[in-house]
């Protein structure tokens, strides 16, 4: 298996997994449930595994990408640099998730302090994945990379039909040609 088609599939699960983390450490915070912040703990940790392995293989997919048509260097730089900054950020937060894990038997006014820095180091960490993904969409998505990218692609979208000249189409009225 090709390490770029790692990175494909590993490259959403910094993003979804502290999305879906976020959700149960808010629901654990609101039903005083210890159980769903150390569910959400774990998700944070896997989460950083799959941003770590994401991270590792993205050479791979960056030099693979480099020879598709259209795609440029300024862009697959601009991911890479987001991508080195949220894996540091995944790399805290999976660590402050596994103390979590460790320090969860502890007295409840300290496990509350502890349960809010990991919430406020996913958010970071969610807002920097969520941009690294956007930049990475940019690299080959053409419907986030703009006008300019999807024509160079050459998979702009059509005209619109309400503004696009009669004449030559399929099914249209013949001109009358001055009859």
């Amino acid at each position: 298996m090709q390490l770029a088609y790692i990175h494909m599939l590993t490259n959403h699960v910094p993003i979804l997994g502290t999305f879906f983390g976020i959700f149960l450490l808010a629901c654990g915070f609101v039903s005083h449930n210890q159980t769903l912040k150390t569910a959400a703990y774990m998700v944070f940790a896997l989460a950083a595994v799959g941003g770590v392995i994401a991270n590792l293989t993205g050479d791979a997919a960056a030099h693979l990408a480099k020879t598709i048509p259209g795609v440029t260097r300024e862009r697959i730089k601009a991911h890479e640099e987001s991508a080195d900054l949220t894996t540091i950020a995944m790399c805290l937060l999976g660590a402050a998730s596994l103390a979590g894990l460790w320090f969860g038997r502890m007295k409840p006014a300290y496990n509350r302090m502890l349960a809010v820095g990991i919430g406020i180091l996913s958010l970071i960490a969610l807002g920097l994945a969520a941009r690294t993904g956007q930049l990475g969409g940019k690299i080959r998505h053409t419907e986030f990379a703009g006008p300019a990218s999807a024509a160079a692609l050459g998979t702009a979208p059509a005209a619109d039909p309400g503004t696009a000249p009669e004449a030559g189409k399929v099914g249209a009225p013949a001109e009358s040609g001055g009859q």
